[in-house]
């Protein structure tokens, strides 16, 4: 009776691992799942909350001999941060949401920039961190039109 199980399962066994064998040479995906980030990726969740650098523009002379702050590259000032992320339907990153103007959150509005109009960059001073830059100054994210959700997605 053994040798019989043995038979039948054979039978089933090796038609399976022919199938496996070609899917392999014809270059079907192995896997579809990630096991680490590359290095051009990110968790959306670092992103969030990150600042806004902004360019500093019509700077006045005693401005120019201030000191910059902390993490924030001669030339630029911190504008906002990003409060959200919006994703197209096909997985695709559209643009960040930024809350800007304002005063410790009280009189913040959100104004929404292309993905393709920023940079992001790891923070140089805190692992983990990014930096998103914008080439657009405080005074124009500020006069941005309001970007409006009133919903959270499609459905």
């Amino acid at each position: 009776m053994q040798h019989w199980k043995t038979l039948v399962l054979s039978a089933f066994l090796f038609p399976a691992m022919a199938l496996a064998q070609q899917a392999e040479e014809e270059g079907a995906p192995q896997e579809q799942f990630l096991t680490s980030l590359d290095d051009e990726q990110v968790m959306a969740g670092n992103l969030l909350g990150s600042s806004v650098h902004a360019e500093i523009t019509g700077v006045h002379e005693e401005e120019m001999g201030a000191p910059a702050e902390p993490g924030v590259a001669v030339g630029e000032e911190i504008a906002g941060t990003v409060d959200e992320i919006i994703l197209g339907l096909d997985g695709e990153i559209v643009g960040v949401v930024v809350g800007v103007g304002g005063f410790l959150g009280i009189g913040e509005r959100d104004v929404a920039i292309k993905w393709e109009a920023i940079d992001v960059h790891p923070d140089p001073e805190v692992p983990g961190a990014y930096i998103v830059r914008t080439y657009k100054d405080r005074q124009a994210l500020e006069d941005a039109p309001e970007f409006r959700h009133d919903r959270d997605g499609i459905f």
